[in-house]
This record gives structure tokens, sequence and C-alpha cells, in this order.
């Protein structure tokens, strides 16, 4: 007779392959009978990471400040990769700059915890993908800065679309890139942002642009460590390209 308990852990194992934690947002939500502050994630990532043949759990932040470090290296002892995933504008205090008219409301507790976990990935090698507001965090983390607001350059009309839909934007990758391996040298991607990179962070380099020149993509310069941002949403279509590879990363 086999134990229970011994099937259950072989279902897990099998299930596991590459665990990825993904962040999530920190907002009052509303459903069933609930409208409370709650740890929310858009359905599309989950779907994109178990298409992706990864496990995905959610790390929300912490709920005291001075519980980030060691939350953080109880987190990376428990996933194998690290998604920051899209949301509100980062504090623009955080990179050095006064706030612009334009940014819209942060969150600085979840700027500051997601800006501390990008850090430690580079530092710990551990495979990291950020979308959207996640390259931009990564970008932050290694000493980046922010073009606070695109929209209104006239040539910059191709990223911010109606309420709650995506944009369809064109990129061209930059050759020998891993950007351009997984996405070839053009690419029809889905974008929803009105900031964007302006000073690039250190040991990053630019993947993608956009035919305006907005950066659409970054990685780690050399490729010594899988850590990646793309400014679209590769959830919005559903696409694991960037979850396989990380997933495949030798480390």
């Amino acid at each position: 007779m086999i134990p229970i308990g011994s099937i259950w852990f072989d279902i897990v194992m099998q299930m596991r392959k590459f665990v990825v934690g993904l962040t999530t947002y920190l907002e009052n939500a509303k459903w069933s009978s609930w409208d409370t502050r709650a740890s929310v994630i858009q359905e599309s990532y989950l779907k994109t990471v178990f298409k992706a043949e990864c496990l995905p759990i959610l790390i929300p932040p912490p709920l005291a400040e001075d519980e980030i470090d060691p939350y953080i290296q109880r987190v990376l002892e428990i996933v194998d990769g690290v998604i920051v995933i899209g949301g509100s504008d980062i504090d623009p205090s955080l990179y050095g700059e006064q706030k612009d008219k334009r940014t819209m409301r942060s969150n600085i507790y979840r700027d500051r915890y997601e800006l501390k976990l990008a850090k430690t990935c580079y530092d710990e090698k551990k495979p990291f993908l950020g979308i959207c507001r996640g390259l931009q965090i990564m970008n932050v983390a290694l000493g980046g800065t922010l073009n606070q607001h695109i929209k209104d350059d006239a040539t910059k009309d191709n990223h911010v679309p109606e309420v709650g839909d995506f944009q369809p934007t064109s990129i061209e990758t930059v050759k020998t890139t891993l950007v351009s391996t997984l996405y070839g040298n053009k690419a029809e991607v889905t974008c929803r942002h009105h900031q964007a990179i302006n000073r690039l962070g250190n040991f990053l380099k630019v993947s993608a642009y956009a035919a305006d020149s907005t950066v659409e993509a970054v990685e780690a310069q050399p490729f010594d460590r899988f850590f990646l941002g793309l400014q679209w949403h590769p959830e919005g279509k559903e696409d694991e390209k960037a979850i396989k590879a990380m997933a495949n990363f030798p480390v």
C-alpha cells in the first residue's frame, strides 16, 4: 500500500518544475460579499506561467517595512525565479526626482519592497523577469531613472491605450540579445505604459526599441544571469516565451 502523503508529494514534485514567484497589487478590491484591501493579480499572469509549464505562487509585500529583508531572503529560498508584474508609477523620489504633475499615484511601500527584491535577485543571480512596471523597477534598482510621461509627445502615441486595454506596438530588437533570440528582429507586442526608461541603469543593455525609440526591453550586461525586463505585457497574449527562457536558463 502506497501512503497517501507519498502520492501527494510525487504530484507536487511533478507540478513543481520551475517555481515562479509573482509580485501582486495591494489594493482595495471587491468580490463576492467582500470589499476590502487585498493582494491581487490578473488571471492572465497565472495562465501564462502555467502555459510555460511552471508553477506560480504569489509573493505580496510583507506586512511591515522592517520585515522586507528577511522576507525577501525567505522568498528566494522557496522560488526558482521572480516576476515583478505591472502596476502604478514608482515614486520619483526613489530615483532622485521631483514628482511630475502627470505622474500617477504611487505605493512607496510596494516600491521599496520591489526595488529591494530586484536588486537582491540581481546580486544573487536569481532568475528575474520584470514586466512593464517590473522593467522600470529593475532599471531604478540599478541606478537608472524614468521619463515620467511620454503620452503627450507627438511621436510617442503607441504605448497608452484606453483604460483596461492594451495597445499593439511594433518593436525592433537589438542583435545578439536574448530578446532577439526569443522574438526575432521585429515583433508586435501589447503595451500599456505612460512612463519609460530615461537613464539606463548600471549593468543593463537595451535589447528592444519601439519605432519612436522608446526602450521596450532590457537585459543584464553581460548576460551572465537571467535578468530581463519587458516594457510590454506578454501576458496580454499569454506569450510564455520569456518565462520558458527563464525556467531553462542555466544556473
